[in-house]
């Protein structure tokens, strides 16, 4: 049959492509205009050369001139016509030539010829070797055949005619032609000039040469000129004896190897005189080299013409045929590269000056080309989702991805590796643990190597590469043996000193892969060694290994896009041959052949390869039946293997689709790929079954062609995924361009598919999708790739087989055009035979270990299987598990496996116990091929109709649960490691999964287990061993046993004949379900010898408590202060906190886990510290900022006072205000975030640091004191800037792969102005943040939508971060518009709260977002820092279950998230779930939760105003004539310090270790003493001191239903001042008054005003966890009439003055200003309905926290409290400032004179001072004098002398005052309407009192003022 007539027909284009979104596109094809000129064919002649005496012109390159020379000497008789020469033996014309038959004869006088029609020199001219001298040439011209022209006109149309190809072929011969004239260098339709312009660099005597290539396409749009820039390699011209130098890299001729050199025939001859001498003496030609070196021979070999070397010269444009070096290829490479831009200059600028336009035979034709590329119409194809480990799916970016924080979805072992190094420079200590760190990030398990590095021995480095191999494995296995290390290592890594391609490379290979049957992965690595590039050797050692790093989401989806890929059994194929390297005839061809295995996978392949005859393209071995020994016929073709394969691995399953993809096939022999290779596929299926037949599809992939695609728009590549099927495609055939990959080098390529068969009947957008979809299966590689991975892999297949065919060069060249079709008879040497360990690894060697665990749950008096003598022994033999588990052949007749008397005879038809063959039937196909090497599990459920155990499946996380929970420990050494084991296995997870207490108690385990190789089935170990024992060390195998497994005896697995071996096992789920439908999915159990680390999913954490469990922060920072421990014991501790938090998050399995959270004392303040931004009273100047001066700053020291504190947004959480001025000198002054992140790194966990954003800094700091208040902060922008930039330097030379900005401000309401700051700053980072991953996160509120816009509108930034618990608008503008390809971090996990999260309705919202922006690019997270809730609930002992199980604190909720995570990602815990919705309807339901009477009375009051009948200025007069108190009057806050004895006293009391009246009187003793002293100070309005207090909160929560306390539910407030907030989960009633024993008690002690203390609602509703399943207003009215009563029943025992302190009513103020009128309305009311009856000589007090004031005053005034009391000392005096402003305020008011929460003691003259200042804007009626806030968390000392001086300063200032007043001066009055003025009194004492007068309007001032 002819193979170029094939009965399967190509087929038609069925319709175009619609999927994707479109793109404009211009490509390098240029129109073609044709006109139909007068004759409508072209005439096709046959040439005949010859010379005067007959003989044939062989010479290339003559035949042109002497057609030239026919065509100007016989003009007239050629009709005057024009022709075009092929160059050979053939003429076209346009129209007929005079005669059909013409003979000439011409005579040339010049036989040399020169390509170049500018240059003669002798350089350029290449000599001819005439026959006979003669000059004198006959030409016969015949006719041969007429082409018509009307097919160009048919293809201008769209159309194909059979004759277009021909019509088509003619045009090129004309272009040809044109080139040929030009003096160019033609090769096929590549034209190269003879232009020095075009010429690059000399590289060992050759050049890179550029030139063009063009041709004429028949397209859908008509006939088109392809035009692209080509390249080939040209000798160097100039003399031969130099280019022997250069080529050779020798010094001079003398060191030429002629060995090197071709030489002649050996021959010599007797002459009278030498070469040499007649040179020298007869042609008088100096010869300065020759004398000593070979002559070239241009003559016969039995007459030779010699000439001396060096007077030989090489003439231009002669091509190189040898294959370049590597070194000298990438040189090429980067020469030839041109990106986009600069190829279309480039080609512009060749179409301009082709002259195409005006070729004589061109204008004959009527042909006119266009100047302007096609503009053509592209898509751009979605990029598919990829899977990774955890499950995690996520989706390429500009067809790129990494495995930064990520695992391989299926990571390999490695294990008994070795490394080995052939004289490379390398660090290969550091390679090695760089390597297992990097692997164990990915999830690789790398065990360490073997201890010694071999070397290569110095001795043998300059010996041949065979010889230094071999010497390589005679130290490796002798040094092995030193060692007591027997067989062979499993995994060699080589690291070779050169490329790749070096001369060991080839020996190498062939040695392990055909000899040793080791796998290898050879490196040449650089000097610096990244992540990076070991992430890329770990993808190819993976692969090797039988790992998978990723595939396509959906070859696992059940709803998979592509049905007939997934949803029918589909058999993928790619193939190629591969040819030797030019001038390697002795070479056969490989061809190789790659089959998907493991359907529905498509990621994973298996390659056969073969050898066949030299050059011959079409494959033959793809069906080859032959006949056995036993005379039976079978097939040895690839194909059969490969499908064999495939049904094995498939569970069984036949093809019943087979997708073929080619490569390296030209178009002229796509007919030969159907009639050869798809009919011996074809025939292949029918051998197997007659009626066996599958759907085929056959596509080729050519990457060979010269079409190339740029953007209309932009400068840069085509988009990776661009396709292109309409307008240059062939008119009729199914054919496609398609650029998957990004163009990062140059310009892209596409490749071009040609679907030339499809039985399959693929509509055309699903066999793009398919194909584009396969350029991302390619395991080596973390990019799209140009081709389909099939045919890549194919290709790499043949390279790597190449190395054990040849050693000379291990460089391959993939077929291309011009390989041989048919076979030809000649010897084709075998491919060598790979070992059997490797045989089916070529692209994916299959793990060699298969690990079975079984675990038997037995009753105590049962044995094993049915036994009843409860002494079971287990015996396996080699050969039982061999014949058991189908692997091997068959043992000898008689083996058995015994156990009791249920193990039958393995021949039997029922010869296992029904657990073990059900499981095995099931399971064993995967077993052999190693994909299972985890644990599983069964259980024994009862017995089954036929007398046998039935066995069901069992969570195999259990296993380790029970085994830690049976597990006694023996040895005090066991109980450490027990208790290290517990530590990484918290047990808040273990509530989740652990099994029923009583299941280990009630049974008795054993596990089995064997270990077995899977090419071989030799059992390597086995082990029968209690779930105890794996906490064991390991131990090895005695002698015994080791020598009876290498003689395959039987073995008894008891525990005396074999020792506990606990086996290190990897953690890796299978890759597929079960191939059998009846056995379910079974989970991979933990490691025996640590606790199983979840795989990560996409989940997130945007930080975490830092104060720990039980404080440990807090007791290290107040010891250190003390001076009791150094900053060595401090910064211990901390270590151990930030260890313990990311541990427990990589346990519990998230993939993005915060650093830098964790802080000494304040987040901010370790941002400035980075700034460098000190405080210039600090004293600190340059260095990293220390302890003593980052502690100064947040607690002031002696000499100067601390930084302003206030509120973090609206939570109970304070920060240190930045100072800032344009004086401020910015540098990076602490490495915090850096080193933070190295150490996590050191623990193998891979961390997201974390970095107060740039502009949340700025504006929330605050101008210095000696900068005017109107400084705009944000022009300092550009001065932070570098100091990021250095730190993201920093962080990147880390290794760090994510960086988190938070800028929580964006939720705040910002002006335009602030928001373009923001993305200026962002943009000006971009070059900073180039490799790094950037998660912006925002929280605590809705983002605004201006704000919003420019957040997501941020190019360099890779996820957004949102607070959806908060953020329901955010949520809105998310459904809207969120940028394409960016990641969500969704935080539906509340990180402000304490309440369990609902987690099917978190997944509804995860959902949602789904639908909008995809799964992959959702990350679960919380809503903001855990910073704002408690620790962990399991400290929490005292809490009612009930209670308890609807509460989640830190450590729990990064189990939500997680489980969130996994559930959004397909893995949902049903159990977790169907728990967590039982405890929300619990919640719902329970009676504690809603009270009717409660509702009904808040219901009542909400309408209600609840405002004092009378004004405060009449009360303060009330309150004056009652309570008598002198001007300024004095007071303090509350509390008095909270000494050990006090809290010792009440935790006592707590514990009943003492009674109640002991208590009260313990309580009175402390009253007393603080009465005394505040007597004593001088104190004017008194406190009790609150020493029965231990929280303002939790005192009154302890006593109002509806609350609940915890333990250890601290919650930091800033530094080491912790709170415990109480919880409110149902509504809040008084039953019985709180604190009307202790005021009273107090009252008693003194005749001056005794306040008594109260929390005020707002406060207790802000500093508490509230409940959400009402709104935070009913709540808080139901505190405030708790709290009303407790006034009243105050009021009635006689408490004139009563303190309602509102500390937190400003930390509740939402965020943003649209929302703040309401808060304040319901909270301003909440706090008058407490005190709105009293009568009006109580004084009613309040009391407010830091806070900036100013924006809320009118709301202060509102609250009509009589006096109130605010934080003032640390912020400046900042809110004076509103009373600069003219605000009225009436009633009394205290600013802090001092500031209580650092240890510094004011002075008397500085109290003075500030109280002056006050007095400066304030009435001296109204001024109250009082310290900042309570005085808690200070010592006796400290408070004593702070009083006191506080006393001190009031008495001065009153004196004064009174003085002022005695003089009794005449009342002076100014009125003033002009302007403004500054009016000063001069008193007594020289105190200048400054009084600031408004000129809007008339004022009285009069001296009565003060």
């Amino acid at each position: 049959m002819d193979p170029n007539k094939s009965t399967h027909l190509q087929m038609a284009r069925s319709g175009n492509g619609s999927r994707g979104q479109k793109i404009d596109l211009l490509t390098n094809h240029f129109g073609v205009n044709f006109t139909t000129s007068k004759s409508q064919h072209f005439f096709q002649y046959s040439v005949a050369i010859t010379y005067e005496d007959g003989n044939p012109v062989e010479a290339k390159g003559i035949g042109r001139k002497i057609l030239a020379k026919v065509q100007e000497t016989y003009q007239t008789d050629l009709g005057s016509k024009h022709f075009a020469y092929d160059g050979d033996k053939i003429l076209f014309t346009v129209g007929p030539l005079p005669n059909n038959k013409l003979d000439f004869s011409v005579v040339l006088e010049d036989m040399s010829c020169t390509r170049s029609n500018t240059s003669t020199s002798d350089a350029n001219t290449k000599r001819l070797r005439p026959h006979n001298q003669s000059k004198r040439f006959n030409v016969a011209i015949s006719f041969a055949a007429k082409i018509s022209m009307q097919a160009i006109q048919g293809a201008l149309q769209g159309k194909e005619t059979n004759d277009l190809q021909d019509a088509v072929r003619v045009l090129d011969v004309i272009l040809r032609q044109n080139a040929a004239t030009k003096g160019c260098l033609l090769v096929r339709q590549s034209f190269f000039h003879n232009d020095a312009k075009y010429f690059s660099n000399n590289h060992g005597g050759f050049h890179l040469c550029r030139g063009f290539h063009s041709s004429f396409r028949a397209t859908q749009g008509g006939l088109s000129l392809n035009i692209d820039v080509s390249s080939t390699l040209i000798v160097s011209p100039g003399p031969v004896i130099d280019f022997l130098v250069l080529n050779q890299e020798v010094r001079d001729p003398s060191s030429i190897d002629w060995k090197k050199k071709k030489q002649g025939n050996g021959e010599t001859k007797e002459v009278e005189v030498t070469v040499y001498d007649y040179f020298t003496k007869h042609l008088e030609i100096e010869l300065r080299h020759s004398g000593g070196l070979p002559c070239i021979s241009v003559g016969k070999p039995k007459r030779p013409t010699y000439f001396p070397i060096e007077q030989c010269h090489l003439v231009s444009l002669q091509r190189y045929t040898k294959a370049p070096t590597i070194f000298q290829r990438s040189k090429l490479v980067k020469e030839s590269v041109q990106k986009p831009q600069e190829k279309m200059n480039v080609l512009n600028n060749a179409i301009k000056d082709s002259g195409y336009n005006n070729d004589p035979m061109l204008q004959d034709c009527g042909v006119r080309i266009d100047s302007d590329f096609t503009q053509v119409e592209g898509r751009v194809l979605p990029t598919p989702r990829l899977k990774v480990g955890n499950g995690e799916e996520f989706q390429p970016r500009d067809g790129r991805w990494n495995f930064n924080n990520k695992k391989l979805v299926e990571p390999a072992t490695v294990t008994r590796w070795a490394v080995v190094n052939f004289s490379a420079r390398c660090d290969t200590k550091r390679l090695i643990s760089d390597l297992i760190r990097c692997g164990r990030m990915k999830g690789i398990n790398v065990d360490p190597p073997y201890k010694v590095v071999f070397q290569e021995d110095p001795y043998y480095r300059g010996a041949p590469a065979n010889i230094r191999v071999e010497k390589m494995f005679e130290q490796m296995q002798s040094e092995l043996r030193k060692e007591g290390i027997e067989g062979k290592p499993k995994f060699i890594l080589c690291i070779l000193a050169e490329k790749k391609n070096s001369l060991v490379y080839g020996p190498w290979k062939r040695r392990n892969l055909v000899e040793e049957g080791i796998v290898t992965q050879c490196i040449a690595p650089t000097p610096k060694i990244n992540d990076q590039y070991l992430t890329n050797v770990l993808l190819k050692i993976n692969a090797k290994l039988g790992g998978l790093n990723s595939l396509l989401a959906m070859e696992r989806s059940p709803r998979a896009m592509m049905p007939l890929v997934t949803q029918v059994p589909t058999f993928i194929v790619g193939m190629d041959v591969s040819h030797g390297s030019p001038g390697q005839s002795d070479i056969p061809s490989i061809a190789a052949v790659v089959g998907s295995r493991e359907w529905p996978l498509i990621s994973k392949y298996r390659a056969c390869v073969r050898t066949q005859s030299r050059k011959v393209e079409m494959i033959d071995n793809l069906f080859k039946p032959v006949t056995n020994e036993k005379g039976k016929q079978v097939d040895e073709g690839i194909f059969w293997e490969l499908l064999f394969d495939f049904y094995i691995s498939s569970g069984k399953k036949r093809p019943e689709h087979i997708i073929i993809f080619r490569d390296g096939v030209s178009e002229s022999q796509f007919n030969q790929v159907l009639s050869i290779e798809l009919d011996q596929m074809m025939q292949a299926c029918k051998f197997v079954e007659e009626n066996w037949e599958p759907k085929f599809t056959v596509i080729i992939a050519q990457k060979n062609h010269h079409t190339k695609f740029f953007q209309a728009e932009g400068p840069g590549n085509v988009p990776p995924g661009t396709i292109i099927d309409s307008r240059i495609c062939h008119p009729r055939n199914n054919d496609f361009y398609l650029c998957a990959h990004a163009g990062l080098i140059g310009t892209t390529r596409p490749t071009h598919y040609h679907v030339l068969y499809d039985e399959i009947g693929f509509s055309t957008d699903d066999l793009q999708e398919l194909v584009h979809s396969l350029s991302y299966v390619y395991q080596r590689s973390t990019t799209a790739i140009s081709v389909v991975a099939p045919v890549m892999y194919a290709h790499l297949a043949a390279a790597q087989m190449s190395t054990a065919v040849k050693f000379e060069d291990s460089s391959e060249t993939s077929s291309r055009h011009g390989g041989i079709t048919t076979s030809e008879a000649e010897l084709v040497p075998p491919m060598p035979k790979l070992n059997a360990n490797v045989a089916s690894s070529i692209i994916f060697t299959l793990p060699l270990l298969a690990l079975v665990i079984i675990l038997f749950y037995q009753n105590l008096n049962e044995g094993c299987c049915g036994g009843g003598d409860g002494k079971t022994e287990m015996i396996l033999t080699e050969e039982a598990l061999r014949k058991v588990l189908g692997i091997s052949k068959a043992a000898s007749s008689g083996t058995r496996i015994a156990a009791g008397s249920a193990w039958e005879d393995i021949r039997g038809p029922d010869p296992l116990p029904l657990f073990f063959r059900d499981v095995i039937e099931s399971w064993r196909l995967w077993w052999a091929q190693g994909c299972i090497s985890d644990w599983f599990l069964v259980r024994k459920t009862g017995r089954s109709e036929d007398n046998q155990h039935t066995w069901e499946p069992k969570r195999s996380s259990q296993m380790y649960e029970g085994a830690v929970t049976s597990f006694e420990a023996r040895s005090e050494a066991d109980q450490r490691r027990q208790e290290r084991e517990r530590e990484k296995h918290p047990k808040h997870l273990e509530e989740a999964i652990a099994p029923p207490a009583d299941t280990w108690e009630k049974t008795r385990q054993r596990i089995v287990a064997v270990l077995i190789h899977t090419e071989t089935s030799q059992l390597l170990w086995s082990m029968n061993q209690s779930p105890s024992d794996l906490l064991l060390p390991r131990r090895r195998l005695n002698r015994n046993n080791r020598s009876s497994l290498k003689k395959g005896k039987t073995i008894r697995m008891g525990q005396r004949a074999l020792q506990r071996v606990p086996p290190s096992l990897p953690s890796r789920t299978p890759s597929l379900p079960p191939p059998s439908s009846s056995s379910p999915s079974l989970r991979c159990a933990p490691s025996s010898r640590r606790p199983l680390r979840p795989r990560p999913m996409s989940s997130h954490i945007v930080g975490y408590p830092r104060i720990g469990p039980k404080r440990e922060l807090k007791f290290a920072l107040e010891s250190f202060w003390d001076g009791k421990t150094g900053a060595e014991d401090l910064q211990n501790v901390a270590a151990d906190l930030r260890r313990s938090i990311w541990r427990h998050m990589a346990g519990v399995g998230i993939k993005y886990i915060p650093s830098n959270t964790f802080s000494y004392y304040d987040q901010m303040l370790d941002t400035t510290a980075m700034l460098g931004a000190v405080p210039s009273r600090y004293g600190w100047e340059s260095g990293e900022v220390g302890f003593d001066v980052y502690f100064s700053m947040a607690r002031g020291n002696d000499s100067v006072p601390a930084m302003e504190m206030t509120k973090w947004f609206d939570t109970n959480y304070h920060y240190i205000v930045p100072e800032l001025g344009p004086s401020v000198k910015f540098s990076y002054a602490s490495h915090k975030a850096v080193e933070e992140f190295k150490e996590a790194k050191a623990l193998g966990i891979d961390t997201v640091p974390v970095l107060i954003g740039p502009m949340t800094y700025l504006l929330l700091s605050k101008p210095a004191k000696d900068v005017d208040k109107s400084f705009c902060l944000l022009s300092l922008i550009d001065k932070i800037l570098p100091v990021y930039k250095e730190v993201l330097i920093d962080l990147k030379s880390a290794g760090a792969r994510w960086i988190q900005f938070d800028e929580p401000i964006l939720v705040m309401d910002l002006d335009t102005n602030q928001l373009q700051a923001f993305s200026d700053a962002y943009s000006h980072m971009e070059s900073s943040l180039a490799g790094l991953n950037v998660l912006i996160a925002t929280y605590f509120a809705d983002v605004p939508a201006e704000a919003y816009k420019a957040l997501t509108s941020l190019k360099c930034v890779t996820g957004f971060g949102f607070d959806l618990v908060r953020g329901l608008e955010t949520l809105d503008l998310i459904k809207v518009d969120f940028p394409r390809g960016k990641l969500l971090f969704a935080g539906v996990v509340d990180g402000r709260n304490i309440w369990a999260n609902d987690l099917s309705a978190s997944l509804k919202t995860l959902q949602t977002l789904e639908d909008i922006v995809g799964k992959e690019k959702v990350v679960v997270s919380t809503s903001c820092s855990l910073l704002h809730t408690a620790v962990d609930l399991v400290n929490e002992i005292k809490l009612d279950k009930e209670l308890k199980s609807w509460l989640a604190f830190a450590a729990q909720k990064v189990v939500e998230v997680n489980a969130l995570a996994r559930s959004f990602s397909g893995v949902k815990d049903e159990a977790l779930f169907a728990s967590n919705s039982m405890r929300q309807a619990s919640r719902r339901s329970s009676p504690r939760v809603t009270n009717a009477t409660i509702q009904h009375n808040v219901a009542a009051v909400i309408k209600s105003d609840h405002r004092r009948s009378t004004k405060v200025s009449a009360r303060l007069q009330a309150q004056q004539k009652k309570l008598n108190l002198p001007p300024l009057p004095t007071t303090t806050i509350g509390s008095f310090p909270q000494t050990p004895d006090l809290r010792r006293i009440r935790k006592e009391f707590k514990a009943r270790k003492i009674s109640e009246i002991d208590y009260v009187q313990a309580i009175k003793v402390e009253f007393e003493k603080v009465v005394k002293l505040q007597e004593e100070l001088g104190i004017d309005v008194l406190v009790h001191g609150e020493a029965e207090r231990n929280d303002m909160v939790e005192f009154f929560g302890e006593q109002l239903s509806g609350f609940a306390f915890t333990s250890n539910g601290w919650v930091q407030s800033y530094g080491s001042r912790c709170v415990k907030p109480p919880i409110i989960y149902g509504d809040v009633s008084r039953p019985k008054a709180m604190t009307v024993f202790w005021s009273s008690m107090a009252q008693k002690m003194t005749k001056r005003p005794m306040k008594g203390m109260l929390t005020g609602p707002v406060t207790i509703l802000n500093w508490s966890f509230v409940r959400n399943d009402q709104p935070r207003y009913e709540t808080c009215f139901q505190i405030a009439l708790a709290i009303k009563d407790e006034v009243k029943d105050l009021e009635k025992a006689g408490i004139t003055v009563i303190q309602i302190d509102e500390a937190a009513l400003r930390e509740g103020l939402p965020l943003r200003r649209s929302e703040q009128e309401l808060y304040l309305d319901w909270a301003v009311h909440a706090f008058r309905i407490t005190n709105c009856y009293v009568r009006d000589t109580t004084q009613i007090h309040t009391h407010m926290c830091y806070s900036n004031f100013n924006d809320i005053i009118n709301s202060i005034i509102n609250m009509d409290a009589d006096v109130i009391t605010i934080e003032n000392s640390r912020s400046d005096e900042k809110l004076l400032s509103v009373f600069h402003e003219g605000v009225k305020y009436g009633a009394g008011i205290g600013p802090g004179v001092y500031d209580i929460h650092s240890p510094r003691i004011p002075s008397s003259e500085e109290i003075a001072e500030r109280i002056n200042k006050m007095l400066a804007v304030l009435d001296s009626k109204v001024l109250w004098v009082n310290p900042d806030c309570g005085l808690k968390t200070r010592k006796y000392s400290e408070v004593k002398s702070a009083l006191s001086n506080m006393v001190a300063a009031t008495k001065l200032i009153r004196s004064q005052l009174n003085k002022l007043r005695r003089r009794r001066r005449r009342q002076r009055t100014w009125k003033i309407n002009d302007k403004d003025l500054s009016v000063w009194f001069k008193g007594p004492s020289s105190c200048r009192l400054k009084f600031l007068v408004d000129s809007s309007c008339s004022h009285s001032l009069s001296h009565s003022l003060l």
